[in-house]
C-alpha cells in the first residue's frame, strides 16, 4: 500500500502543480502504476472545472470569463507540461515538411513561427468548445463534460508510448519502461468507472464513454502517424502532444454528440 501510494504521489507530483513535499516522494520520478493516470486527470479536471463549479454555486452569468478561465486552469493544473509538449512536436513535425531534423527541432528551446502558430489555433480550438460546452445546458453538465475529458485524455500517451518506438533517453523512455498492458486495460476499467459515477446513468455513461473511446482513438493514431513519420518514437513532447490533442478532441465529441443525451 505504500508502494502504492507514492507511486500516485509520483505521478501527481510530475503531471500537476500541486505542491507534494519531497518527503512523501522517491529518490526519482516513478512512473509505475500507470493505471492510476486516469486519476490523475480527474483530479485535474477538478481543478480546470473550479470556475464553471463556483459561477454555477454563486449564480453568475459570465460564460466568455468562464470560458477562458477553463482553458487558463487546464494548463496552470498541469504546470504546462502538456502544452510544452504540444508546442514542440507540433513545430517538429511542421519544420520535418522542409526537411528539418525533428529531434533537433523538438530540443530546441526557442519557438519558431510554427510554434506559435499552431498554439494560437489550438488555444483557439479549446476556448471555443468549452465556450459551447458552457451554452449546452446547465453548468453542472459543462462540469461534467470537463470532468470526463480530463480524466480520459492521460490516457492516450499510455496508448502512444506503448504502440510507439521507446525513445533513446528522456522521461519518454522512463515512461515506457514504466508501462504494461495491464496499466493501458487498468487505466480504461477505471476510466469507465470514472464516467458512470460521473454522470450516475448508464444510459448516458455508455454514450458518453463511445464518443470518448472514438475520439481518443482517433487522437491516438493520429498522433502516432505523425509521430512515426517525423521522430520514430515517443519521446515526452510527443506524450505531451497526445495529451493536448486528446483532451481537445474529447471536449469536442461530447459537445457535438451532446444532443444525444443532454
Amino acid at each position: 500500500m505504500a508502494k502504492k501510494l507514492r507511486d500516485f504521489l509520483s505521478l501527481l507530483a510530475f503531471l500537476t502543480s500541486l505542491p507534494i513535499p519531497r518527503r512523501y516522494l522517491g529518490a526519482e520520478i516513478s512512473f509505475e502504476s500507470l493505471y492510476m493516470l486516469p486519476i490523475i486527470g480527474f483530479v485535474r479536471g477538478v481543478f480546470t472545472a473550479t470556475p464553471i463549479i463556483l459561477s454555477a454555486l454563486l449564480h453568475i452569468d459570465a460564460p466568455y470569463i468562464q470560458a477562458f478561465s477553463v482553458v487558463a486552469m487546464h494548463y496552470i493544473i498541469q504546470g504546462f507540461i502538456h502544452a510544452d509538449g504540444f508546442i514542440d512536436f507540433s513545430e517538429a513535425v511542421l519544420a520535418h515538411r522542409f526537411g528539418a531534423d525533428a529531434s533537433k527541432v523538438v530540443k530546441d528551446r526557442f519557438r519558431g513561427s510554427y510554434a506559435i502558430a499552431v498554439f494560437a489555433l489550438f488555444a483557439l480550438w479549446l476556448y471555443s468548445i468549452t465556450l459551447q460546452a458552457i451554452h449546452l445546458s446547465d453548468l453542472w453538465k459543462a462540469t461534467r463534460i470537463v470532468l470526463v475529458a480530463e480524466t480520459w485524455s492521460p490516457i492516450t500517451m499510455a496508448v502512444v508510448a506503448y504502440a510507439c518506438r521507446e525513445p533513446p533517453d528522456g522521461l519518454g523512455r522512463l515512461f515506457r519502461k514504466g508501462l504494461r498492458t495491464v496499466d493501458i486495460v487498468g487505466a480504461l476499467l477505471a476510466s469507465l468507472s470514472i464516467t458512470y459515477a460521473t454522470f450516475l446513468s448508464i444510459y448516458i455513461g455508455a454514450t458518453t464513454s463511445i464518443l470518448v473511446l472514438a475520439a481518443l482513438t482517433i487522437s491516438a493514431y493520429t498522433t502516432i502517424v505523425l509521430c512515426m513519420k517525423t521522430l520514430g518514437y515517443a519521446n515526452g513532447d510527443v506524450l505531451g502532444f497526445a495529451n493536448e490533442l486528446s483532451y481537445a478532441a474529447i471536449l469536442t465529441a461530447l459537445v457535438l454528440g451532446a444532443s444525444l443525451w443532454l
